[in-house]
């Protein structure tokens, strides 16, 4: 069990417990994202009276009672409902701004031929007949 804790804060205290309660939280990292300037725990963690502290990619499991945080009362009134908002036009001008107008294009290719080649691959399994709910069922396991 490896989570993937590309979320707030709220959620990264959830998969953490997760982790820490699973048997191979020593031997399976817990995976989340650190890119800077747009992604760090501060950020991440904005809704949280403390971001988790990392170090060198280590991090204690919290003490505190239930998941180990406490919400800042003035983040959540500043922000309300929308803490992030991930539109299509927002990210894309995020990435416009964190790494430039190169590497925007380059990651929309990327992104674009994943896309077409996801839409092949379905129309190619719907025109043989194939049971694309059984399939990813069958992926899963």
């Amino acid at each position: 069990y490896t989570p993937h804790t590309w979320t707030n804060g709220i959620g990264f205290a959830i998969n953490l417990q997760l982790h820490g309660a699973s048997p191979f939280r020593d031997s399976k990292p817990l995976e989340y994202p650190y890119n800077p300037p747009s992604w760090t725990p501060t950020v991440r963690d904005g809704l949280l009276t403390e971001p988790w502290d990392h170090e060198n990619g280590q991090l204690r499991l919290p003490t505190r009672p239930g998941l180990g945080f406490e919400i800042d009362r003035r983040a959540l009134e500043r922000f309300g409902t929308h803490y992030f908002r991930g539109t299509k036009f927002r990210v894309a001008l995020s990435t416009l701004w964190d790494k430039g107008l190169k590497i925007a294009l380059e990651a929309n290719a990327v992104r674009t031929e994943r896309l077409n080649q996801r839409h092949l691959e379905l129309d190619r399994c719907v025109a043989a007949g194939d049971d694309l709910v059984e399939s990813a069922l069958a992926e899963s396991d």
